[in-house]
């Protein structure tokens, strides 16, 4: 009913499929002193993004408790693809230097301090994704798990393979390449070889050339590892500036500043005078 936040922290974007497709671009915000957890949809808008309420929930929240004492603090898309809630469950959430002199004298300000919950929230009727053991598997078992639409998956084999550095993982690395591979984890392959130092030119071409922009300015952002130096990189990134969408040629403008006034200068000049006058793209 009061439609605002006063309290919104731990902001999560889902990253998982059991939702399903209409959470792909979902964002869910604790709201603790309204006993919430919010939920906001992204879109793109000009070179950055907007947000808003889905449509199923105008007058709703994702989650809401009748529970005064229920306090959503942080926030996490599991393993197995459920969302996780960690609910501080307190009476009192507010600072005591918020709060008079005459209500300390009144109330216990640490009621619920011996208590706390974890909430696992997933849909009805879906079975949830296997809880994977990452610490046995060899660097081709890591990259195979890095294929998947869990963003914890990802993200815990990704750390294994930098950590390992183990050289025959490029190989199978530049296969999650391929567009047959879903955007998040060409992304989180890409992002892998370059902190292997594992990016040449070849494959960095390859990527800024993918059909997703995500991958693209991605592939924007690594390929800055090659600059001043490279002349090729330079043409690739340059034709970028051009690109069809606005964020990409906003993070091309941001890559070109890593290569020399002399080089760089022409095209940036190019681009703000086509785009500087784009209400969309200024808005972000």
């Amino acid at each position: 009913s009061l439609n605002h936040v006063t309290s919104g922290c731990s902001p999560t974007p889902y990253r998982d499929d059991l939702f399903g497709p209409d959470f792909a671009t979902s964002v869910f915000i604790s709201e603790p002193v309204h006993n919430v957890v919010h939920r906001e949809v992204l879109s793109p808008l000009g070179s950055g993004l907007q947000s808003h309420r889905a449509p199923e929930e105008q007058q709703s929240e994702f989650l809401a408790s009748t529970d005064p004492w229920f306090r959503p603090t942080t926030l996490r898309t599991g393993p197995d693809g459920a969302l996780y809630i960690t609910d501080m469950y307190r009476f009192i959430l507010e600072h005591p230097e918020w709060i008079s002199a005459e209500m300390q004298a009144r109330v216990n300000l640490r009621a619920g301090e011996d208590r706390g919950r974890i909430f696992r929230v997933s849909p009805k009727g879906s079975v949830r994704r296997p809880i994977p053991d990452l610490s046995g598997l060899d660097t081709t078992g890591l990259v195979a798990a890095m294929d998947s639409p869990n963003g914890w998956q990802r993200d815990r084999a990704m750390d294994r393979l930098v950590s390992r550095r183990d050289p025959t993982a490029m190989a199978p690395l530049r296969a999650l390449l391929q567009p047959s591979h879903r955007p998040q984890v060409r992304v989180q392959a890409l992002a892998t070889l370059g902190l292997l130092g594992a990016l040449d030119f070849a494959t960095l071409k390859g990527a800024l050339n993918d059909p997703h922009p995500g991958v693209r300015r991605q592939a924007l952002d690594q390929s800055e590892r090659l600059a001043p130096d490279s002349r090729e990189a330079f043409d690739a990134v340059a034709a970028l500036a051009t690109d069809p969408d606005p964020a990409v040629r906003l993070q091309a403008a941001f890559t070109l500043g890593q290569w020399p006034p002399t080089q760089a200068e022409p095209v940036l000049r190019e681009l703000a005078s086509r785009d500087g006058s784009d209400e969309v793209i200024r808005v972000a």
